[in-house]
Order: structure tokens, then C-alpha cells, then sequence
């Protein structure tokens, strides 16, 4: 009962699936009545991707799955938060955004926020992907290239719950 607003972002590759709805009581109980809950992620996948992106994807989320780790966990949410009897008025929002300068700047920031995850999961992988250290760099730029040349873009998706007076 402390706090008006409870936001966390960037969770689903870090919480297993058994710890969700510890985690989700946790998040209600330290809300006020009539406080807000709002969980914000991607599932993790690129829409119209090329095949160096589509191997890294599938590769760290087969890695995840084997941790018990949900990458579409946003699937279940609505569920999740409504096994909760003090949460109401759960709602979920969906965006899109563009990977690449073919949509302009927001494009552009969103590649250019993606890009240094990339790079992490190129040098995770890079042994399974055959990728020299020294053309990592290239690599991520072929990633750039194949996000432009196919228009690729990804979901971001926002669940909001209200705590009540139950």
C-alpha cells in the first residue's frame, strides 16, 4: 500500500514462468487502492526479418525456453492479472515499431536503440553462427541492411491494471 504507480519494463527474459504470479502479487500488494500496475515488453519478435535475425531470434529464444523463461509470456498475461482479485480494469495496448531509416527517424531510434542487443547476442552466438570475432561489426551492419531492405519492424505491448478495493 504504498505506491500510486508500479511500472516495470523488460522483465520477460528474466522472470521464469513459475515466478510470474509471485511477482504480479508482489507488484498488487505494494500498490495503493485504486493505484495503477503497468507491465511493458516485447515478445521478441521482428516482423518481416531477414535470415541472420531470424537465426539470433530463434536461437536465444530457444535458450530461454530451456530457463523456464516465457518469451511470449505477454500471451498470458491477461490471465495472469486476472487470477488477482484486487486488480480491475486490465487492459492491454499494442504498438509497432519500425526497425530502419525506411520509416524515418522513429525508425532510426529504434534501430539504433536495438543494435547494442544485437551486438550481445552476435557475440553469444557467434560461435553457432560461424562469426569471426573481428566481423561482428559487418555482421551488425548486414542487420541494419536486412531491417531496411525488408521493413522490418516489432511489438511492444503495455498491460494496465488497476488495484481495487477487494
Amino acid at each position: 500500500n504504498t505506491f500510486d504507480y508500479v511500472h516495470v519494463q523488460y522483465l520477460t527474459h528474466e522472470v521464469k514462468n513459475s515466478e510470474w504470479p509471485k511477482l504480479l502479487l508482489e507488484l498488487t500488494r505494494v500498490l495503493k487502492v485504486n493505484g495503477w500496475l503497468e507491465i511493458s515488453d516485447s515478445n521478441y519478435e521482428i516482423i518481416r526479418v531477414g535470415p541472420y535475425i531470424n537465426r539470433i531470434i530463434n536461437r536465444m529464444i530457444a535458450d530461454l525456453t530451456k530457463s523456464d523463461i516465457d518469451c511470449y509470456i505477454d500471451n498470458k498475461f491477461g490471465r495472469l492479472l486476472k487470477d488477482i482479485d484486487q486488480l480491475t480494469n486490465i487492459k492491454r495496448f499494442e504498438n509497432t515499431y519500425p526497425l530502419g531509416s525506411w520509416h524515418g527517424k522513429l525508425g532510426e531510434e529504434a534501430l539504433y536503440i536495438s543494435k547494442p542487443s544485437w551486438k550481445v547476442l552476435l557475440n553469444t552466438y557467434r560461435k553457432e553462427l560461424k562469426i569471426r570475432t573481428k566481423d561482428i561489426d559487418s555482421v551488425l551492419e548486414s542487420l541494419v541492411e536486412e531491417c531496411n531492405h525488408n521493413r522490418s519492424y516489432t511489438t511492444i505491448f503495455r498491460w494496465i491494471a488497476m488495484k481495487s478495493h477487494l
